[in-house]
């Protein structure tokens, strides 16, 4: 039994999540961020499901859909920006890019491990009116910095097995409560969509929003080094990390950690 449209369907998600791991090997030609265009009604036409190619194999990334060849880093920065465009309109929905500043109201601040490290609890203040809250939790290396920066999207922050362990390192974590924009249940809105009811995103494209807006929080705190925040994430949190990575170049690192289907299983296609 097939179902109609069902195989295209596949090939679509197939050659978005393959889209994605190109930002990644050639972001460096790219534009410092994602904000060119942030609303649904600027994006370019594309084709309906029904209406791609049957492709066997993953796409040529450096060929556009015309046809014609990237020959150049000019080209390419041209072309992935319409692969950013093209994974929102299949895969993830659109996404709120251009927001301005985050507010920041203080939770708690605490020694921990000991006394080797700070921690921070923040919420970040979102949304047009300010009014989406999501908790930031800083773990801060003793020391002086400026210190790289993970940032991490989880369902329940504090509890990094090696949280001691990335510390010792030299690196300092932010870890965000995604489930403060989204709640990740089935036919629920959440509270970043309902301050944006006009974009068309979904749960992995809400968490990768707040990824950025971390970024957004964390760029202007004078012991980060922004120039070196990377941002990971497990399983479907993986697949968030990914898709941050490709829409916001400042994340210099991207590790999505047991992404399965659509991200680090790509490695294992023909």
């Amino acid at each position: 039994m097939s179902i109609p449209g069902f195989e295209s369907a596949v090939k679509a998600l197939r050659l978005c999540s393959f889209v994605l791991t190109v930002f990644l090997m050639a972001g460096e030609v790219a534009p410092p961020m994602y904000a060119e265009k942030s609303s649904p009604a600027s994006q370019p036409a594309f084709p309906a499901v029904g209406q791609l190619p049957e492709i066997n194999d993953l796409p040529d990334p450096l060929l556009r859909m015309d046809g014609t060849r990237i020959t150049s880093a000019e080209d390419w920065m041209k072309h992935r920006g319409d692969l950013q465009e093209m994974i929102q309109y299949y895969q993830y929905g659109h996404l709120p890019l251009q927001v301005g500043k985050p507010g920041v109201e203080d939770i708690s601040t605490a020694l921990i491990l000991a006394g080797k490290a700070t921690e921070m609890r923040k919420l970040l203040l979102l949304g047009p009116g300010k009014d989406v809250k999501m908790l930031v939790r800083l773990v801060i290396p003793e020391g002086n910095g400026p210190w790289p920066c993970i940032v991490h999207n989880t369902n329940s922050v504090g509890h990094i097995p090696i949280e001691a362990e990335i510390l010792s390192r030299g690196y300092m974590i932010a870890e965000y409560l995604r489930t403060d924009l989204d709640p990740d249940q089935n036919d629920v809105v959440g509270p970043a969509q309902a301050a944006y009811p006009e974009y068309d995103w979904a749960t992995l494209a809400v968490w990768a929003w707040g990824a950025m807006r971390v970024a957004d929080y964390v760029t202007t705190l004078p012991f980060v080094d922004a120039k070196k925040l990377a941002v990971t994430g497990h399983s479907r949190g993986g697949k968030t990390a990914l898709l941050a990575g490709a829409l916001d170049d400042r994340f210099a690192l991207v590790v999505p950690n047991g992404s399965g289907c659509g991200c680090g299983m790509l490695s294992d296609s023909g």
